[in-house]
Parts: C-alpha cells; sequence; structure tokens
C-alpha cells in the first residue's frame, strides 16, 4: 500500500499545478549604469561609547552604499550587500554599478564613519523614541550627477534610473 502512495503523490501533485498559471520571478528587461559619489567632510571628536557603538554598528566597510536592487533576498530582513565607496579625489568617494534595473523605483542608503562622530545618535519624538545611528548620510550624495534629495523611510534615497542614465526621484 505505501508504494502505491509514493507513485500517486508525484502525479497528482504534478496534475494539481497548471504550469501555465504559476507564478515566476522575472529579471527586469533592461539594465543600466549608474555612478553614486559621496561628497564628505571629515568630521573628528572623541571616541564616546555612542561613536564607538555607531562605528561598530557601520562595520568594517567604512563608506559604502547598499542598493536595493543587490537585495539579500533569501533571507527574512531586508540587507542589501555592501558596496565599498572608493576614494576618487580629497572627500570624494564614488562607487559605479552596472546591474540597476531601469525605470524601477529604487532605494539605497549611504554610510560614513564621519557620520558617526557628528551623529551618534538619532534624536526620538514623541511619539518615536531615539536610536542608535549607523552612519548613514541623505545630503551629499549624487547619481550620474543628479543631486538625490527624497529621503524615505529610515535614511534612504530615492532614484530612479531611465535606460538612458537619466536620474529622477
Amino acid at each position: 500500500m505505501m508504494r502505491r502512495c509514493w507513485i500517486l503523490l508525484p502525479v497528482l501533485a504534478s496534475l494539481a499545478t497548471d504550469c501555465q498559471d504559476a507564478s515566476r520571478a522575472t529579471a527586469p528587461t533592461t539594465v543600466t549604469a549608474v555612478e553614486i559619489v559621496l561628497e564628505s567632510q571629515p568630521a573628528s571628536g572623541a571616541r564616546t561609547p555612542a561613536v564607538n557603538a555607531c562605528l561598530e554598528r557601520l562595520g568594517s566597510a567604512g563608506k559604502h552604499v547598499r542598493p536595493s536592487w543587490r537585495d539579500n533576498y533569501f533571507t527574512s530582513q531586508f540587507d542589501p550587500d555592501r558596496v565599498p565607496l572608493v576614494q576618487t579625489a580629497p572627500n570624494r568617494y564614488a562607487a559605479s554599478f552596472n546591474d540597476v534595473p531601469a525605470n524601477t523605483q529604487l532605494t539605497l542608503t549611504v554610510h560614513d564613519e564621519n557620520e558617526c562622530f557628528r551623529r551618534p545618535v538619532i534624536p526620538g519624538t514623541p511619539d518615536e523614541p531615539g536610536r542608535l545611528a549607523d552612519g548613514r548620510v541623505t545630503t551629499g550624495v549624487s547619481a550620474n550627477g543628479t543631486p538625490l534629495r527624497r529621503v524615505v523611510g529610515a535614511d534612504a534615497l530615492l532614484l530612479v534610473v531611465g535606460t538612458d542614465g537619466v536620474v529622477s526621484q
């Protein structure tokens, strides 16, 4: 009796599935390139416990960007890869991407260890308690030369890159 069950189960399962209606993840049809640039002024100060905690949360990557299109989708949390920003001139750091989905609303977070010295703790509001910082910056960031100014969520920058490389928000 058990042998018949093992033979029938796969057959019944395949009959119950209509391959035409099965959902499939699809890759974007068009990808484009973008260069993310951070203009960062050096900051210094005392290494307080709050600053040290911020630097620890920032991690060894220091200045880096976390793009939404590189989300680690197989985990339960939104956790994009950290991509280091490389110094290209004094106080200027950049990262280039060739895998950006075109004409799609995207976000990225930009992190800078200088921000840990400027703002190691993010103050709260009456509705929301303060939180420890992780070096996120929302100013001085551009994509393909376009300043990114629209902030969403927890200090994420919003952008849309067209197939021609033009960035909009």
